[in-house]
């Protein structure tokens, strides 16, 4: 039990970082080689393999379908909704209906995609109960 969560602190540590350097490098063009020898340093350093597809790409694709969906929904809503003299309710509105939209596409496309595992829900209290619900495995 030790080893596995030394081993999920060091995975977490490791996004961390990550994450960290994805925010610096938004105002710093420079970033992007950064981001690549820390990957490249914390890979060879890591007694583990860094699972690439899992914890970037799926989660970069689940990122994308929702932004995209909440992108449309808004539009949509905008489209038939908003007038010259609609207020700041209806805006309210069209915002809201593209976050709950946002919200669950991003829910199901987790569960789809399998990013998170019954690993990860198992850190969460009643953790296994939801996992046996949503038949994560």
């Amino acid at each position: 039990m030790k080893t596995s969560m030394r081993n999920l602190l060091l995975n977490l540590a490791a996004i961390g970082l990550l994450a960290l350097f994805l925010v610096w490098a938004e105002t710093n063009l420079d970033g992007y080689k950064v981001q690549i020898l820390n990957l490249i340093a914390v890979s060879r350093v890591a007694s583990f393999r860094l699972n690439y597809p899992g914890y970037f790409l799926r989660p970069l694709l689940a990122s994308l379908v929702m932004a995209l969906s909440a992108r449309g929904v808004y539009a949509l809503c905008a489209h038939f909704l908003l007038t010259e003299e609609s207020g700041r309710m209806m805006m309210l509105l069209c915002v809201g209906a593209a976050i709950a939209v946002a919200v669950i596409v991003y829910a199901a496309l987790v569960l789809a995609l399998r990013i998170v595992t019954r690993d990860d829900l198992a850190l969460l209290p009643k953790g296994e109960k939801l996992a046996r619900i949503l038949r994560v495995r």
